[in-house]
């Protein structure tokens, strides 16, 4: 097999960045590469967008090898047509407008021409392509060398001429087999067919797949080893695409602190399909090696995100994914186009002068356009399909309309194409005549001055693709429609989907679906046709390629900062000495202490059951004197942070200066009140009954498992089933309503150690200590701090028939609840008296948690320290994030100054007047060694109570 067998293109046929030609016969010619100074991007990709063409003298063909007198191979490097030319132009276009760090490529040569110039000069140049042009595969492209069969000295002079580009390219030499097992074995038949959700079938074997991921792991090892070669400080690394899914996690082994970004430019399939591959644990710990994964829309990120919570058992948010000592994000990166550059070749001669051609041949003509390869996830069969539908029901439309479809060569070989060609032949014989061809089918490439002079003649343009990572094909034919405005039929299974919603979306398998929406565009109104391509237009002169190029490397380098950080390695433990020092320093103080896992043990009772709304869990008497003490403080309030019920928390009820936050942020009882607040917003608890009947299906399949529906969260208790199913039944659940309900509902699924929580998004611990520290800070605040009352006797849904509880006034028997669980605070209590801390801030905030409900406080109080960097500010998931609420905190004047309104992060920041201010301290701690956005850890939580106690 030659090496330009197999290789085939990647993607459609796209203009590509200029290369200029370079041509070298002697060694001593070759260029030195400068290293810059400034920050880079490695960018990984299998094809670079050089090729490269070598030229053998007869003299050289026939010299001995030992020869001093051999003459020198002739190497020529070009522009190719080949590999990911969307990824090509962005970059291209971000350097143009000197918006780009300096970028070097990584990646193979593409196939190029080779010749024997027997009868020829060395400088001869043979089938090699002009710079700058724009280079279209053939259906049966000369064989090329192997560059097995480019000597050392060779590579090495390729090198050196690779790094002389701009950009400068760094080309990693592999071997034909390599390339056959990689690519046509592994990516195309092994990858490529799933990840579009084709079923797999095993032609050559178990040994097939066995030998293809041997040669896939080699690629990729070779791509990791050459990166890590040229890597230097500060680099961003930026690997693409399924080619290379296992590099991220090689480079990350080599170099831990690296700056690592991964894109993935297909379709990420449902965890339903991925979990057929045999190899699927290591691309998915390959691809985790990042600190940024992207997609490129949501679809396919959550997929990715729901298949590493299923097959690896790891913790997932809106976010990214959670690992025992690190975190990766994920985001969503929709690419673009190049429009400067497009619309520079629209005005191209060539392009006007078909565009007139065509106009002239097909005038009075209704003409549709679809451009795609000719294999089975881009649809043309189905689109064929339709358009016969189309013409079988509308007769008036015979003669008058004409589909030219373009048809992009495929080395796969599929009976996909003879069934297109027997769909065409029966169109055109059907309802053709002598003077009319209802199908123009064009099997070959065309050049890409006829393809913008089709896409600007169209009347629509059809796309009904059965699975596309993005097709730009839809975002060329808006801004080619600038003087004509037709409609776009797009399918839903295509990227731009749901970024084009003004297109005529249909599902490609209805053919009925795409006849009529063939109709509706031919038959639209002109001012609809204005309408939906303004939108459209909107949308894609905004997401353009330098835009796609921009936020990815950025975003790259941001989220590396922040996880960073939050590694365990990354985070001091606290020093008890730390803490006391800069407690007697300060003058007024609050403490925001989480319950379970920090100041009490978290364990699971096996005889308790937590399916039973009467059950009261108290809390030992040692931690309730504790908070006693440490409230009776002078100028110091305490607030603890639970995700229990009310009900629960009863025992501190009545302890001056103490608050409590119930049910992760639900319900809130200021310090020295004895009045419970709801912190929802919205009172809809619908949600409640489906997350009901979710869990109870997955009760009644786990053994030992178990439901505790609170006034509004509910909770599934796995802890006393198998420790291996509970955690499977877990994931399955959790994936269950991630998939039915987090796009339906606002819920946010805490996964923990041992329970399943569901909550509302609109309320968290984070905003709950913003509404206490406005609370506290005085009467000049703004009125917004009304709360709704607390829901009163809410039946709710579900066939445990569980009620919200009573808002009741924590008095009377509550009070005694208190007393009698420590008899030696009623004493206490008389003597005990309430504080005045309104007005004014805190210069003393003690914030600690165990787990992930506790991140959102750390977050906030993060927002409120000066001298905490911006990364510190990081959400854990976008889902309630108070860093989003900020903008909507209400206005509050600081002390002395009505005239001027400040958020409360603007009060904590601003110096205070006095020069005596003591310094703020600002404290997020967590429980624990493990990946968190707190300044520092302790151990355990005998650990956090010896804290507290030496400040009494």
């Amino acid at each position: 097999m030659t090496l330009t067998t197999a290789l085939e293109a990647d993607d459609e046929p796209q203009p590509r960045p200029h290369v200029p030609a370079v041509r070298v016969t002697d060694e001593s010619a070759s260029p030195s590469a400068t290293a810059p100074t400034s920050e880079r991007v490695l960018v990984a990709t299998l094809f670079l967008p050089t090729s490269v063409s070598v030229s053998v003298s007869a003299s050289a063909e026939t010299a001995d090898d030992d020869s001093d007198t051999a003459a020198p191979s002739a190497i020529v490097l070009g522009a190719s047509s080949r590999g990911n030319g969307g990824l090509f132009n962005a970059i291209n276009a971000a350097m143009r407008e000197g918006n780009a760090p300096d970028c070097v490529f990584v990646g193979c040569f593409p196939p190029a021409s080779v010749t024997s110039t027997a009868n020829s000069n060395c400088g001869t140049r043979s089938n090699s392509t002009p710079p700058g042009s724009v280079a279209m595969p053939s259906r049966q492209p000369p064989p090329p060398p192997s560059p097995l069969l480019l000597s050392d000295e060779d590579q090495l002079r390729v090198s050196d001429l690779a790094l002389s580009l701009n950009p400068p390219c760094v080309p990693v030499f592999l071997s034909d087999d390599d390339i056959d097992g990689h690519y046509n074995m592994f990516c195309k038949q092994v990858l490529w067919k799933p990840f579009h959700y084709q079923l797999q079938d095993y032609p050559k074997g178990h040994a097939f797949e066995e030998r293809a991921w041997v040669h896939y792991q080699n690629v990729n090892r070779l791509f990791a080893e050459k990166i890590v070669s040229i890597h230097r400080e500060n680099d961003i690394i930026w690997v693409n695409d399924y080619h290379l899914m296992l590099v991220p996690e090689m480079i990350r082994r080599a170099i831990p602190s690296a700056k690592i970004g991964f894109f993935l430019h297909i379709p990420f399939p449902s965890s339903e399909i991925f979990r057929c591959l045999h190899a699927r644990k290591q691309i998915l710990e390959g691809m985790l090696g990042a600190d940024l994964v992207g997609f490129q829309t949501y679809s396919y990120l959550r997929h990715f995100l729901m298949t590493c919570t299923r097959l690896l058992s790891l913790d997932s948010t809106p976010r990214g994914i959670q690992l025992k000592d690190k975190a990766v994000n994920v985001g969503i990166f929709p690419i673009g186009i190049d429009l400067a550059t497009l619309n520079a070749k629209r005005s191209d001669p060539d392009v006007l002068e078909m565009i007139e051609a065509l106009e002239e041949k097909y005038s009075g003509k209704l003409v549709l356009i679809g451009r795609d390869k000719n294999d089975y996830v881009k649809g043309v069969r189905q689109k064929m399909l339709a358009y016969e539908a189309f013409l079988q029901q509308h007769a008036e439309f015979r003669g008058r309309v004409v589909l030219i479809q373009v048809a992009l060569s495929t080395t796969e070989e599929n009976e996909h194409e003879s069934q297109v060609n027997e769909i065409v032949a029966r169109i055109n014989s059907t309802f053709g005549s002598i003077e009319y061809t209802p199908v123009v089918f064009l099997q070959q490439n065309i050049s890409f001055s006829n393809y913008l002079a089709l896409l600007s003649i169209a009347d629509v343009c059809v796309i009904t693709s059965l699975r596309d990572g993005m097709n730009l094909t839809s975002h060329e034919y808006v801004v080619c429609q600038e003087r004509k405005m037709s409609p776009l039929i797009i399918s839903e299974f295509a990227g731009t989907y749901s970024s084009l919603g003004a297109g005529l979306r249909v599902n490609p398998w209805d053919t009925q679906e795409v006849a009529d929406a063939i109709f509706e565009a031919l038959t639209m109104t002109q001012d609809e046709k204005t309408l939906r391509w303004k939108e459209m237009y909107n949308y894609v002169s905004t997401h353009t390629a330098q835009n796609y190029f921009q936020k990815f490397v950025s975003e790259t380098s941001k989220v590396h900062n922040e996880l960073e950080r939050l590694e365990t390695s990354h985070i001091p433990r606290l020093s008890r000495d730390v803490v006391i020092d800069a407690y007697k320093n300060s003058h007024k103080r609050i403490f925001f202490l989480d319950h379970d896992g920090t100041i009490t043990n978290s364990v699971i009772n096996s005889t308790e059951d937590f399916s039973d709304e009467n059950v009261i869990r108290e809390t030992e008497a040692s931690v309730i004197d504790l908070v006693y003490k440490l409230a009776s403080k002078p100028h110091t309030l305490v607030y603890i942070m639970s995700g229990r019920r009310r009900r629960d928390l009863e025992q501190f009820i009545g302890i001056p200066n103490v608050g409590i936050c119930a049910e992760n942020g639900c319900f809130l009882m200021h310090a020295n009140s004895t009045k419970w607040h709801a912190m929802l917003t919205d009172l809809d608890l619908s949600w409640r009954k489906e997350i009901v009947d979710i869990f109870e299906y997955y009760t009644d399949r786990t053994p030992g498992s178990m439901i505790q529906q609170n006034d509004v969260s509910i909770i599934w208790h796995f802890g006393r089933a198998d420790s291996s199913f509970g955690k499977w039944q877990a994931l399955e659940c959790q994936n269950h309503i991630q998939n039915h309900l987090g796009t339906t509902y606002p819920i946010t699924i805490l996964a923990k150690q041992s329970t399943l929580e569901i909550f509302p998004r609109n309320v968290n611990k984070g905003r709950t200590v913003r509404r206490v520290l406005e609370h506290h800070y005085g009467n000049r605040i703004a009125k917004r701090l009304s709360y709704p009352p607390a829901p009163i006797h809410q039946r709710s849904h579900g066939s445990h028939g569980h009620q919200l509880s009573s808002s009741a006034s924590p008095t009377g028997s509550r009070s005694k609840k208190f007393e009698s669980s420590s008899p030696s605070h009623h004493h206490h209590h008389h003597g005990h008296h309430h504080q005045d801390n309104s007005g004014g801030v805190f210069d003393f905030v003690f914030c600690i948690g165990d787990d992930r409900a506790d991140e959102f406080m750390f977050e906030y109080v993060h927002s409120l320290d000066p001298t905490t960097p911006q990364q510190h500010a990081a959400a854990p998931s976008p889902e309630a994030s108070p860093a989003q609420d900020r903008a909507r905190s209400p206005s509050i004047p600081p002390a002395g100054d009505s005239r001027k309104l400040l958020s409360l992060q603007e009060v904590y920041h601003a110096r205070d007047v006095a020069d005596h201010a003591p310094k703020r301290n600002i404290f997020s701690v967590t429980v624990g060694k493990k990946s968190s956005s707190a300044k520092w850890y302790v151990s355990d939580v005998d650990d956090v109570i010896g804290i507290l106690a030496s400040l009494i």
